[in-house]
């Protein structure tokens, strides 16, 4: 560590310091040990006895007040061929900030005590310096148009991603190795759990109000990681198995029993539905909230919080109509408490769509769970129609927060081409979501080398300014070549660039499957010019696939509307329109 700042005191007081683990940078995760405020007897996890705030207050920009938090340091070891976590050296108090501005900036220290009012402990000031790496700045929703997620610079934010949700048995080393394949094949987003055999640091009988300090410690790694691999990371905060009494499908998942907010295990709560209206358990629950915020809102990786996982398989258990006013006051909470503004969103299961919850204006976004098991009609068509949907009803960002080809399994006898995975990434994103669909069996996913895959979307999307803003979709048309059927077509643009995706309807997933090899089609498309006449247009055929230029051509604009014929092609092919740069 640096060395430490002593601040200014009440005369008498013992001092407080304030000592950076590494030099602050602007831009960049800051943590900073400190000392002097003692709570005594008191918990350190629970607000209502003893609590501390930071005032930071950089020199010509916003000051923000960050919580502190409570935590005890660990250390990882290796045995065998997995990760143990055990404790190192005393517990104390960290602060985490990341400042947006280099210079002078001064620190006041707020503690309460009892739950009373906030005073002063110590005041100082130190120097923030520039970035000397590229920072990674935080996400926001787009705030005109609100389509899209952006970064805090104002650089479109379409999100290319899976679900990554926990590790398996060698722990915080299967990140490791995973971020590292993901932030190569060029993707920016993924998600993690914190459910009672992930992240969880509130979930188990001993952890009401002692939160789980392994736990915490290896979602800081994941979480530090994903910062230095430049991926995003919406952060779930429960499922809906710590709701469930029995064994679900999967021969588990019924952690009800164990629940720290169960009466069993001496908590507040009787029966599941209690967790939404007690007020008990809303204040347990506010807590955990405030430290969550506390250790980990200031990582420019976190994108967004998650209240639940697919709440609505649990409806059997709590209310529906008490669920949607909870999110509604945690929202409310969690927006207040956060310095950084985080967006908020929770989802639901099996394609279950609900418009009170979406309609909230504490919900930032919006998300929808598609599998395909038994549905007959093309992939294409079925994101192209939910994205629609949502955007018609809900003025918010939404994509396909999970999705695979069976919620039973990772498909591969139903999928072996991963062409239905395929056709869900680029419909996604073609279909005018914030970003792809996001496929769950990660861990099958990556043995296969899928992330390939991912490679080719973001070199088709590249440079095109994809979720700026004026991005929507695009009315367009296609026929099939000599009086064929034609292809299914998703089509989105801005007034500069249009990009297609077209699929052969007999291979729009779950069609044409299986065949080793599907014969090859043509097609003709029919878009509006959106340029004056005589501009000079690129036009690029684009094989999903592999992510290469098939044909290029340049045309020069006429007629409002412009016909361009395909070249061969089997399954799928893409299309980008784009204006011809000038000398």
């Amino acid at each position: 560590m640096l060395p430490m700042l002593i601040l200014c005191c009440a005369a008498g007081a013992a001092p407080v310091t304030l000592t950076p683990l590494l030099p602050p940078e602007m831009g960049h995760w800051a943590e900073f040990a400190l000392a002097g405020v003692e709570h005594g007897a008191a918990n350190p996890f629970d607000p209502a006895e003893f609590a501390v705030d930071v005032l930071f207050s950089p020199k010509g920009a916003a000051e923000q007040r960050v919580p502190a938090f409570w935590m005890q340091p660990q250390r990882q070891s290796f045995e065998a061929d997995h990760e143990s976590i055990r404790p190192e050296g005393a517990a104390e108090w960290r602060v985490r900030w990341t400042p947006s501005a280099a210079g002078e900036t001064a620190c006041t220290v707020l503690v309460s005590r009892g739950g009373g009012e906030f005073t002063e402990a110590g005041r100082g000031a130190f120097t923030v310096g520039s970035a000397q790496n590229g920072a990674m700045p935080m996400a926001r929703v787009e705030p005109v148009e609100k389509r899209y997620f952006q970064r805090a610079d104002g650089a479109p934010l379409p999100l290319l991603g899976a679900n990554v949700c926990w590790f398996g048995n060698r722990g915080t080393p299967d990140y490791d190795e995973w971020l590292a394949a993901l932030a190569d094949a060029r993707m920016n987003f993924v998600r993690l759990w914190m459910a009672p055999f992930g992240f969880g640091i509130e979930t188990l009988p001993d952890e009401r109000l002692n939160y789980n300090q392994k736990r915490a410690w290896q979602l800081d790694y994941v979480l530090r990681l994903a910062e230095e691999k430049r991926l995003y990371v919406m952060l779930c905060m429960d499922f809906h198995g710590i709701f469930q009494d029995e064994p679900d499908m999967w021969g588990g998942n019924d952690f009800w029993p164990k629940h720290p907010y169960n009466t069993a295990q001496g908590g507040p709560c009787e029966k599941q539905n209690d967790f939404f209206t007690l007020g008990a358990a809303k204040d347990l629950y506010r807590k955990r909230l405030r430290y969550q915020v506390a250790r980990w809102g200031a990582c420019p990786a976190l994108l967004s919080w998650q209240f639940f996982n697919e709440i609505n398989n649990v409806y059997m258990k709590v209310s529906r109509k008490d669920v949607v006013p909870w999110h509604a006051e945690m929202a409310e909470s969690l927006h207040a408490m956060d310095p950084w503004k985080h967006p908020i969103t929770t989802s639901f299961g099996g394609s279950f769509e609900d418009r009170a919850m979406w309609e909230l204006p504490g919900m930032d976004f919006a998300q929808f769970h598609l599998y395909l098991d038994g549905t007959g009609d093309g992939v294409t068509r079925q994101i192209g129609a939910v994205v629609g949907r949502f955007h018609e009803r809900y003025e918010k960002p939404m994509f396909i927060g999970e999705y695979g080809v069976s919620f039973r399994g990772p498909g591969r006898d139903q999928d072996p081409h991963l062409r239905g995975l395929r056709q869900g990434l680029w419909a996604g994103l073609l279909a005018g979501s914030a970003g792809t669909a996001m496929p769950w069996w990660w861990d099958h996913l990556h043995p296969q080398n899928a992330w390939r895959l991912w490679t080719a979307l973001n070199r088709f999307i590249e440079g095109t300014g994809l979720g700026g803003p004026g991005w929507k979709a695009v009315d367009a048309v296609a026929a099939g070549a000599d009086g064929a059927e034609p292809p299914d077509l998703l089509v989105l643009g801005d007034d500069k660039t249009m990009l297609a995706y077209l699929v052969d309807p007999h291979r729009n997933y779950p069609h044409g499957a299986l065949e080793e090899a599907p014969p090859e089609i043509s097609a003709n498309v029919t878009l509006p010019t959106r340029r004056p006449a005589g501009t000079l247009l690129r036009v690029e055929w684009w094989n999903p696939e592999k992510g290469e230029i098939i044909k290029s051509e340049t045309v020069e604009t006429g007629a409002p509307l412009m016909l361009l014929a395909s070249p061969p092609f089997s399954v799928d092919i893409a299309l980008r329109v784009l204006p011809v740069p000038s000398e």
